[in-house]
């Protein structure tokens, strides 16, 4: 556990740890560290206003104020290394495959084998696109995949501190991050061609590898929107809900053998919360164990029903707004209870 860490000793630098380059440094600093067995690495800042005299200010922070009003209220605006941090977090829970790169001065490359079978793969091009051209990387991925999504953290350069995006999203004024939006990765086979931009990250998540179910989303029949998890969360508790499809990992599910339905970007179990059987009982995720209250039957008729319950996954109220949250209510061929694979 490294309970303190940043880019720069003494509060960071300017120019350094408060621009998007640091995005990118974090993204390798948190994966380097994880997959040589650090259970945690807590990134030092502050929660002032942003360039405020030092000492208390540090250029580093992932968090400050824009201004001296929102420092007394309170309100935070992520800075670019925040960005690093989300793009760490969309990667998902795993284990860490061995890597050959031969290209690791200019990209740094990670991959993570989830519990479903599926694989995310980290491209971080380091160097400063003012001088550099896009990098393009054969992929060999040691099995065979039919599916892919690709997600991107970009910016305007290694200098910029605005105008970061993670799949096409930034950071909102009340600090929620939408989910980010992927784009289809064409692959059929073992073998990948990917080109990275300088200076930016490309996550990519593969599917339908042998021996793996195949993965897929789930369609609320009256909403029309995906089954998601609250926020994009790969946290065990977090809710189930819907959410418009955008192709994130969280919106990514695959049907187990066993009953399961395995989360994409968090490989936790879909289960009803507190292995209730009442109607209305929330749903959320949790490691995978076995449990009855885990174990779903995806029906031919569209409905999914908890194999403990007897009752159908729903959502709360029939709602079809983004996230509305998923409940379990008794099978009455309601829309609401109908789901379509896609």
């Amino acid at each position: 556990m490294i309970d303190e860490g940043n880019s720069v000793v003494c509060e960071g630098q300017q120019g350094v740890s408060n621009v998007f380059a640091s995005a990118l440094w974090e993204i390798d600093e948190q994966l380097d560290l994880a997959r040589e067995g650090v259970a945690g690495d807590y990134m030092h800042g502050t929660v002032i206003q942003c360039n405020a005299p030092k000492p208390l200010f540090m250029y580093y922070t992932p968090l400050c104020a824009p201004t001296a009003a929102d420092a007394a209220a309170g309100t935070l605006a992520a800075q670019p290394e925040y960005y690093g941090l989300a793009a760490v977090h969309q990667v998902g829970t795993g284990s860490f495959l061995n890597v050959d790169n031969p290209a690791w001065a200019t990209v740094r490359t990670y991959a993570v084998k989830h519990a479903d079978g599926t694989m995310t793969v980290v491209l971080d091009d380091v160097q400063d696109p003012a001088g550099n051209g896009a990098t393009t990387l054969q992929l060999n991925l040691g099995a065979s995949y039919t599916t892919g999504q690709r997600v991107d953290l970009t910016a305007g350069g290694l200098a910029a501190t605005t105008g970061i995006t993670l799949g096409g999203r930034t950071v909102q004024a009340d600090g929620s991050l939408p989910a980010p939006t992927a784009t289809p990765v064409a692959v059929n086979g073992s073998t990948l061609t990917v080109t990275v931009a300088a200076g930016s990250a490309a996550l990519l998540t593969l599917g339908g590898s042998g021996g793996s179910s195949p993965s897929t989303t789930f369609v609320g029949g009256l909403s029309g929107k995906c089954l998601s998890v609250t926020g994009g969360s790969t946290a065990t508790g977090a809710t189930a809900d819907i959410y418009a499809c955008n192709g994130s990992g969280s919106e990514n599910w695959t049907p187990g053998p066993n009953g399961t339905i395995v989360g994409g970007l968090s490989g936790k179990c879909l289960e009803v919360s507190g292995g209730s059987t009442a109607n209305y009982a929330a749903v959320d995720i949790a490691a995978c164990n076995g449990g009855a209250d885990q174990s779903w039957t995806v029906t031919s008729a569209g409905t999914i029903v908890g194999d403990r319950s007897g009752r159908c996954l729903s959502v709360t109220g029939a709602s079809v707004a983004d996230g509305a949250k998923a409940d379990i209510y008794d099978c009455n061929g309601s829309a609401s209870e109908n789901w379509t694979e896609r």
